[in-house]
């Protein structure tokens, strides 16, 4: 055939190619008749593609595809290559059969391929990109979604678990590696759990370090078992180091047939959030009980404001004893809430209003009712000893706090001297330089500070040398181990010597039996707060106890 019949017969099946072949019917069936047809024409034995997936998201980085293959010999191939936007985005080589050459229509043909076979495979790149975590490879939530759903009957999810997890204290690793260190893990981590995954599971990444489990319920402990701890090795910038991540954890489990996938969803990110932000456990089930805490949580905001209108939240008194002497040496001022005739626990609403956001307002509203207090003893002439005060660490970003407290108090005709702070020592660096600049400003008043729940936080012993306070108050799980374990009663003793060289009372929260108390003596720590010396007061009963001296020192009682 010459080549003016070559090219005009090339270029009619050049427009049928363009016209008439859909996206579809090329992608799946590469050896279409025309593509073979004119192959025939142009003395093609073999056309190999490559197509190269720059962003690198899904699977392989380059894709190589046979589209043509003759069962013949075949001259070296001739390679066309394309690029987008400077950027290389792959080649069609053709290679004419032995004893053939390269003629122009090649090129044509190559162009015309790999255009329409480049827009078939990105845009199935794309469609997948919508049912894949880009960083990992592995499905996002809609494709768990969408798997469930197609293998479950009428709707039911009862025989499925689903967990919403979120791996614990994760940018340690990105400190102790930087970003890279990170997100290797990630990659490594994501691999290993959605490994586990069985053909009618499926466990997907939801961004960051946040994960979506489906798994039936005879699968639970094995993937409870490894919610508790996956290793990752082999990290960039760490030496030879393993890491094993948990997670926290919220657990939907539920024979109720009725519930939707996305009503499963919400349940396990609810107990999520309680068991991380509020009970501080690894793993929070979904279960009646949990709901009845769930719903509490959700209205405890409205139904104290309603309580306090009604005057049912009041300050109640706890004792502060030298032990040594059994002289009174403070109240500490409480909350008590009086909720449909029960007292509800602090336990049950205390942190619930701070990891809200709300703690302040309760703190000024006991702190008024407190002032009250003492407007009263001081009318009646009585001669209290210092009235402590909780000022949650929270409120250390409210804007000008240290303004409020003090106009709440002089407005009731208090003064500051009277009034002790008891603020938590700080969790992180910026609230611990922000709680340096509110005791400053507070003692300038001329309020007294003390730290409370001293031991547990960011910056214990920076606390010691670099804030100017009055008392140190020992969290409670120093007397709860003081009888039972060496390194508690030494690190106690050491710190109560120091204080006392530095002007600072030491106060032993929490103590509840005699041998604690005297374990305390014995180590210079004289003062305590606790049971032992009584459940906190009302004012009246409060009253009473300052007008009699009625407390005894612990070596006598």
């Amino acid at each position: 055939m010459d080549n003016k019949n070559v090219k005009r017969k090339s270029n009619c099946i050049f427009e049928s190619l363009l016209k008439e072949c859909t996206h579809e019917k090329l992608n799946k069936d590469l050896s279409h008749e025309e593509i073979q047809e004119i192959c025939d024409i142009l003395f093609i034995g073999e056309i190999n593609l490559e197509i190269t997936n720059t962003e690198n998201r899904f699977g392989d980085r380059v894709i190589n595809k046979n589209i043509f293959k003759r069962d013949c010999e075949c001259e070296e191939a001739i390679k066309y290559m394309y690029r987008l936007s400077d950027t290389r985005a792959g080649e069609i080589s053709i290679a004419p059969m032995k004893g053939h050459e390269e003629v122009p229509e090649y090129s044509i043909f190559a162009n015309i391929l790999f255009l329409i076979i480049y827009e078939v495979t990105t845009t199935r790149v794309l469609n997948n990109s919508r049912f894949m975590d880009p960083q990992t490879g592995v499905p996002n939530l809609r494709a768990v979604k969408d798997k469930i759903t197609s293998l479950v009957r009428n709707g039911d999810y009862s025989d499925y678990i689903i967990i919403y997890a979120n791996i614990q204290n994760f940018k340690y690793l990105n400190d102790c590696g930087g970003v890279e260190c990170g997100d290797t893990a990630i990659v490594a981590y994501t691999r290993k759990l959605v490994a586990l995954a069985e053909e009618d599971e499926a466990i997907g990444r939801l961004g960051g370090d946040h994960f979506i489990i489906c798994v039936k319920r005879r699968n639970q402990s094995k993937i409870m078992h490894a919610l508790a701890g996956i290793t990752v090795s082999d990290l960039p910038n760490t030496g030879d180091r393993n890491f094993v991540l948990s997670c926290w954890a919220g657990v939907m489990i539920s024979d109720n047939k009725k519930l939707s996938f996305d009503e499963r969803m919400q349940c396990a990110v609810d107990a999520y959030t309680m068991a991380k932000t509020r009970l501080k456990q690894r793993v929070v089930f979904y279960n009646d009980k949990f709901k009845a805490k769930l719903d509490w949580s959700r209205n405890v905001r409205e139904l104290l404001g309603k309580s306090i209108s009604k005057q049912e939240v009041y300050p109640v008194f706890q004792a502060k004893v030298n032990m040594k002497t059994g002289k009174l040496v403070g109240f500490e001022a409480l909350s008590r809430w009086k909720y449909q005739g029960r007292i509800v626990s602090p336990s049950e609403y205390i942190s619930i209003l701070d990891n809200q956001g709300m703690i302040h307002n309760l703190d000024m509203y006991i702190l008024m009712q407190t002032c009250e207090c003492i407007k009263k003893w001081d009318d009646a002439g009585i001669d209290y000893p210092i009235i402590s005060v909780n000022v949650s660490r929270k409120n250390l970003f409210i804007p000008n706090i240290e303004e409020i407290i003090h106009r709440i108090t002089t407005t009731a005709g208090v003064e500051p001297s009277k009034l002790d702070i008891e603020i938590t020592e700080s969790a992180t660096e910026d609230e611990f330089s922000r709680l340096l600049d509110f005791i400053t400003k507070m003692r300038q008043y001329g309020y007294r500070i003390s730290i409370d729940d001293f031991g547990v936080g960011y910056s214990s012993l920076s606390l010691l040398h670099t804030i100017d306070a009055d008392v140190i108050k020992f969290d409670k799980s120093f007397a709860d181990n003081i009888c039972s374990s060496n390194k508690v009663e030494y690190i106690v003793e050491s710190i109560v010597n120091y204080a006392n060289k530095i002007g600072m009372t030491t106060i032993a929260e929490g103590v509840e039996s005699k041998e604690q108390g005297k374990k305390l003596l014995d180590i210079g720590c004289e003062c305590c707060q606790g049971f032992y010396y009584g459940e906190p007061l009302s004012f009246e009963e409060a009253s009473e106890v300052i007008k009699k001296s009625i407390y005894k020192p612990i070596l006598e009682d």
